[in-house]
């Protein structure tokens, strides 16, 4: 493994979980586009790692944001239209140095879209009163975790991505059962499957197939090993070595 995985840069192959030592293999893909089934993507990325193969027991690491634009939930932020709200209300969020969130008129109106814009409005409130208390993540924990999800146009996205919106993928629940099922079929091997969305501050677990939990996928996920732009790794394979 050692010969053959190779880490993302500043990440580790090899991280301790509790008493096991899980090796977290990166998966090159090409890039994803709203064409693609999520589940051909992911086998491609597989046979495309030389000297690794899929093995039973083996968790499959799926990147939130990959799932979605599978699913056609990106847009190019030049055929979204933006109502005065989003364009007004995008002025006031914090941009964090991992994104630029709802700080787009763009991607504002894909969670008035997502959730409403009383909604909206009552988490913004919400920030406002609670915000000089140093309360912080009150607008996404009031708007919900699907507007916590979106994404928006970025340098560090690979291009057409770097100007596109994109929103929570959808039946995060049906697609690791529909994934682990997949790579079943094509490889003989029984995998765990769960969808992430992982930065270099916080990892999300959006959905896990039964055999493990998401508490456990996040302790493996903590230091983000996938990367998030030029890796172009979605994808990845955690295995317990010891």
């Amino acid at each position: 493994m050692l010969a053959t995985a190779k880490p993302n840069p500043g990440n580790h192959l090899f991280l301790q979980v509790g008493d096991d030592v899980c090796a977290r293999i990166p998966l090159r893909s090409r890039v994803v586009t709203p064409a693609d089934d999520i589940v051909d993507a992911i086998l491609e990325a597989i046979e495309r790692a030389d000297g690794v193969e899929v093995d039973d027991g083996d968790l499959v690491l799926v990147s939130e944001k990959a799932l979605s634009i599978s699913q056609g939930n990106a847009l190019p932020v030049a055929e979204i239209r933006t109502s005065r709200a989003a364009r007004l209300l995008s002025r006031f969020v914090s941009r964090t140095p991992v994104g630029v969130g709802l700080g787009h008129p763009a991607t504002m109106q894909l969670a008035i879209d997502e959730v409403g814009l009383p909604r909206i409005l009552l988490a913004a409130v919400a920030t406002a009163v609670t915000r000089p208390f140093g309360m912080h993540g009150v607008f996404y924990r009031v708007a919900g975790g699907r507007v916590n999800a979106i994404d928006g146009p970025s340098t560090a996205n690979l291009p057409p991505y770097d100007t596109w919106a994109c929103k929570a993928p959808t039946d995060c629940a049906g697609e690791v059962r529909r994934i682990a099922s997949g790579v079943a079929a094509r490889t003989g091997r029984k995998v765990e499957v769960a969808i992430i969305d992982a930065n270099d501050i916080a990892a999300e677990v959006f959905a896990t197939t039964a055999g493990v939990d998401a508490e456990t996928v996040r302790r493996v996920v903590v230091d983000n090993p996938l990367g998030q732009s030029a890796e172009q790794t979605p994808f990845g394979l955690v295995r317990a070595v010891v």
